[in-house]
């Protein structure tokens, strides 16, 4: 059974998340469970910190997890890769320590996202830290994937709700993608506290442009307070195994991405620009809250539950 075109998301406000933009202090909650021993290995990469995950049997999937899988190349691109290593199959994930609010996301993806072998998975998403809320709540997809299917649709736009309640809201939809000749795709969404949009387009584009308009879709819920999560949260990308399954065909993959950029939303009447990491500035507030809401003491939330429920078209 597929699932629903369209459903039911969310968000909370918590960290001066009314000015939106990007807070940079430090995150205590990062998901360091993902890491495996000792502090992460990191990379420099479209101007901000990325952690490289680097452990074994850890959802998505569950899969293994390599840091060998993720690097930046002489152009500057992002490589994320699956690779197979005497028998067992590694997997690639980063996030950033940095949270991010209102604003526009976007990728620029090299790779043709629509030729993936049916069990290769792309996540370009947010994903929010244990003390917002549960599992299931607080993070907002872009894959490309047919989850273990030889066809259907290959394009899924997924938000998760702020709060969690019975039944579970879940916004949705997936769409075909067919790219031409040229395999270079923008992947992009805008955040704002009532609404996600979110759209596709062909080639690079610009932040703000419309070229070339693949797809798209704006889920716009009528209690965005409950289907909209208005809480700061950090990026992450993957390339992984949908169930930890190898690729059908027997052969690795491997996506190089050209660049991650955000550009924040400002409230209506306001003239703040927020912070951006180049200049490593802080807002002594954010801070101030963010020690007290994602303090150290915080439990790391296990991923294993929504990688488990969010990926498959036949699991919602």
């Amino acid at each position: 059974m597929r699932r629903a075109r369209k459903r039911i998301a969310t968000t909370a406000a918590v960290l001066v998340a009314g000015v939106g933009g990007l807070h940079t202090c430090p995150l205590a909650w990062a998901q360091a469970d993902e890491a495996g021993d000792g502090a992460p290995s990191t990379i420099s990469w479209s101007g901000f910190e990325w952690n490289v995950k680097s452990v074994t049997d850890v959802n998505p999937g569950p899969n293994d997890w390599s840091a060998a899988n993720v690097f930046v190349d002489g152009n500057g691109d992002l490589h994320l890769a699956i690779t197979n290593v005497g028998g067992t199959w590694y997997c690639a994930e980063v996030w950033t320590n940095v949270a991010f609010g209102f604003g526009t996301f976007q990728w620029q993806v090299e790779t043709a996202v629509d030729q993936f072998d049916p069990n290769v998975v792309l996540g370009l998403f947010v994903y929010g830290p244990p003390a917002l809320g549960p599992d299931g709540t607080h993070e907002f997809d872009i894959e490309y994937a047919r989850f273990g299917s030889a066809t259907g649709d290959n394009g899924w736009w997924t938000v998760f709700p702020n709060v969690e309640v019975t039944p579970p809201l879940l916004g949705q939809s997936d769409y075909s993608l067919s790219l031409g000749a040229n395999p270079a795709t923008t992947s992009r969404f805008t955040w704002s506290s009532t609404n996600v949009a979110f759209a596709t387009m062909a080639g690079f584009q610009p932040p703000g442009a419309s070229t070339d308009l693949l797809d798209s879709w704006t889920y716009e819920p009528a209690d965005p307070s409950e289907a909209i999560s208005q809480s700061p949260m950090p990026v992450h990308m993957n390339l992984w195994l949908y169930n930890g399954d190898p690729p059908t065909n027997g052969q690795g993959a491997e996506v190089v991405i050209q660049s991650f950029s955000f550009t924040p939303s400002l409230p209506s009447g306001s003239t703040m620009v927020p912070a951006l990491p180049s200049n490593r500035p802080l807002l002594l507030a954010a801070c101030l809250m963010g020690v007290g809401l994602f303090g150290s003491g915080a439990a790391i939330r296990s991923r294993a539950p929504r990688a488990a429920r969010r990926r498959h078209p036949s699991s919602q």
